[in-house]
């Protein structure tokens, strides 16, 4: 099958991302992606499951600094894009969060960036607990990276499986798991760590335990990333990981019992709002800081 390439993101800083073209990704299914440029992220949105099969940005220890502004936003219709999009009524009511792939905190140091990462095309159905929990601490790691090693590259996506359950009249499907790569670049060569995570309620553990190559993870998308860079590198770093290479020191993450994550400054002490539904089965309003995302009146026992 001939494969197209998708031309991503060119960036107006210099930086390591244009020493070679790292932003393209190369499909085995070409015709169902709608590629989309936004200002400072890029989206290649998969047609037929009406979600984004990959997101790609740059994350900079220069934007890091600036990223001040309060979260700010609702989720629309992206304006660039040609295909049908998720509405808010398929999220209505189904205990699923709009997950963000590109997070919206990366994107706030700058109105318009922000306001970007609101659009149906960088949204995914999560459950509250992978959103709110593993997922949120692998974007905090992720602008600790930034900050530490002056840029990384950030791409995520969902994992599309047959016959997976679907959300709404827009049958959205209901990916099983999200996977994340973090690139960077050190000593004329590259280092990449990769996640696979799953989208379930189930206790989630230590964040490392969900660490994979960058080679696992094109084999379940059928995506190649990377893909024009000289074979010798994506040798280098596709097919192996080393967590030696990576700081996970600044933000320790241990296990709750109770089956929530919990760290010092994020899931254990937020309230959030309650995942059960109503008789008219539509989401409970009340928050809750329980880690079962239940308030007291829906409270398993």
């Amino acid at each position: 099958m001939r494969k197209l390439f998708f031309v991503l993101l060119v960036f107006t800083q210099v930086s390591f991302s244009q020493t070679y073209s790292l932003n393209k990704v190369t499909a085995t299914n070409p015709n169902e992606i709608n590629f989309v440029k936004h200002t400072f992220y890029e989206i290649g949105f998969n047609t037929t499951y009406k979600l984004p099969a990959w997101t790609f940005y740059s994350l900079t220890k220069e934007h890091l600094a600036l990223a001040n502004l309060d979260r700010k936003g609702s989720f629309v219709k992206d304006p660039l894009l040609n295909a049908e999009q998720a509405k808010s009524a398929d999220y209505s009511g189904s205990g699923f969060d709009k997950g963000h792939l590109v997070p919206c905190e990366d994107m706030s140091f700058s109105g318009k960036a922000m306001h970007e990462t609101f659009y149906y095309s960088n949204c995914v159905p999560q459950t509250i607990e992978l959103n709110r929990g593993l997922w949120k601490v692998l974007e905090d790691l992720s602008r600790h990276w930034g900050k530490e090693y002056g840029e990384v590259i950030i791409i995520s996506g969902p994992v599309f499986e047959i016959n997976q359950k679907k959300l709404g009249e827009g049958e959205i499907p209901i990916p099983n798991s999200f996977y994340k790569i973090i690139l960077r670049h050190e000593s004329q060569t590259y280092k990449a760590l990769s996640f696979i995570l799953p989208n379930t309620t189930a206790p989630i553990h230590e964040v490392k335990n969900y660490v994979c190559s960058v080679d696992s993870i094109e084999k379940i998308t059928s995506l190649n990333f990377f893909s024009e860079l000289p074979d010798h590198l994506e040798v280098q770093f596709e097919s192996v990981y080393n967590l030696s290479d990576w700081d996970f020191d600044h933000h320790h993450i241990h296990h709750v019992s109770s089956g929530g994550i919990g760290n010092d400054r994020t899931t254990k002490s937020i309230a959030t709002q309650c995942k059960a539904l109503t008789k008219k089965g539509k989401r409970c309003a009340n928050k809750t800081t329980s880690p079962t995302s239940y308030c007291g009146t829906h409270q398993k026992k």
